[in-house]
C-alpha cells in the first residue's frame, strides 16, 4: 500500500533523544507503582495530532501489522475496519527518547520500537516530568482530506483535517487489547493509557513483563487514586504506552511491540 504521510505542523520535536537504536532485547521487568506518576500527562498530548495521507483505502485484516504500519498511518485497522490515526511519541521535560517527538513512527520487521530514558521527577512535578509516551489515535484525521471518500469511510469526510474523534463517533469495538512485548521494561510502570476527549488524567492498564499480553480494556482504571471515575470507553480517542516516571531516579527503558491487536 502507497501513503504519502504529511505529519502535523502541530506537533513539536523535542530536542535531544536517546542514542539507544539497538534491537530490543528478551529481558524485562515488573512494572512497581510510582504513586501519581504520569498522573497529568497533558504535556504534548494535545498536539500530537500527527496525521497520513492515504491515497488507497486500506482493507482492514485486523491484525497486527495492520495497526503497526510500515507507513506510521494506520488504515482501517482492528476488526471492524474503523481505526485510523497516526502513531506518534511524545514526552515530559527531561526525557529523552527515539523515536523523537514529532518524527514519524514506523514499524519495521512488523513491530515499533521505543528506547530512552524518563527523567527522574523534581519537586514532586509529575505534571512536568510525566515520562516518555509512544501512541496513536483511534480515530484521528489526516492532514490532507482530499478525495477521502475514495480511501476511507465516506462518513468521515465531513470532519476537519486532523481533527481527533471518539471509539462511539467512529463505531470502534475497544474490548480487549493484546500484544506481543520484548526488550527491557521500565523499572517504575509501563502504562496503557486510554486517552478520553476532555480528561486529564488516564485510566490505564499496567504491562508487567516481557511476553504476550492480553488485557481487558474494562479493567482499566486510575491506579493511584481510588475515588477517580471509571473509564469511559466511549470518549476514548487515543491509546498510549507510557513510561512512568518516578521521583528516586531516571528510568531508562527498551522494549518493541508486535502482533498489537484490538478487538
Amino acid at each position: 500500500m502507497t501513503l504519502r504521510l504529511t505529519l502535523s505542523l502541530g506537533v513539536l520535536a523535542i530536542g535531544a533523544a536517546a542514542a539507544a537504536t539497538s534491537a530490543c532485547s528478551d529481558s524485562g521487568g515488573d512494572g512497581a507503582a510510582v504513586g501519581q506518576g504520569g498522573a497529568a500527562n497533558v504535556g504534548g498530548a494535545a498536539a500530537a495530532v500527527g496525521g497520513g495521507t492515504p491515497t488507497s483505502l486500506g482493507g482492514s485484516t485486523g491484525t497486527g501489522t495492520a495497526l503497526l504500519p510500515e507507513t506510521g498511518y494506520i488504515e482501517g485497522g482492528g476488526p471492524d475496519g474503523r481505526i485510523w490515526g497516526a502513531w506518534y511519541t511524545f514526552g515530559g521535560e527531561g526525557s529523552v527518547f527515539t523515536p523523537l517527538e514529532g518524527d514519524p513512527v514506523e514499524a519495521s520487521g512488523g513491530q515499533i520500537c521505543f528506547s530512552g530514558t524518563v527523567a527522574q521527577v523534581i519537586g514532586g512535578d509529575y505534571a512536568t516530568y510525566y515520562g516518555a509516551e509512544i501512541g496513536f489515535d483511534l480515530c484521528g484525521m489526516p492532514g490532507d482530506m482530499s478525495n477521502c471518500d475514495q480511501w476511507m469511510p465516506p462518513e468521515f469526510c465531513s470532519w476537519a483535517p486532523e481533527s481527533k474523534h471518539t471509539v462511539s463517533e467512529c463505531g470502534i469495538s475497544l474490548n480487549t487489547i493484546s500484544f506481543d512485548i520484548t526488550g527491557t521494561l521500565p523499572s517504575t510502570e509501563l502504562r496503557i493509557n486510554f486517552k478520553e476527549t476532555g480528561r486529564d488524567e488516564n485510566t490505564y492498564l499496567v504491562v508487567a513483563s516481557t511476553g504476550t499480553y492480553v488485557g481487558n480494556v474494562d479493567d482499566a482504571d486510575v491506579g493511584y487514586d481510588t475515588s477517580a471515575p471509571p473509564l469511559n470507553k466511549e470518549i476514548v480517542e487515543a491509546i498510549h504506552f507510557q513510561v512512568s516516571s518516578t521521583e528516586s531516579s531516571e528510568v531508562p527503558f527498551d522494549f518493541c511491540i508486535s502482533n498489537l491487536t484490538i478487538t
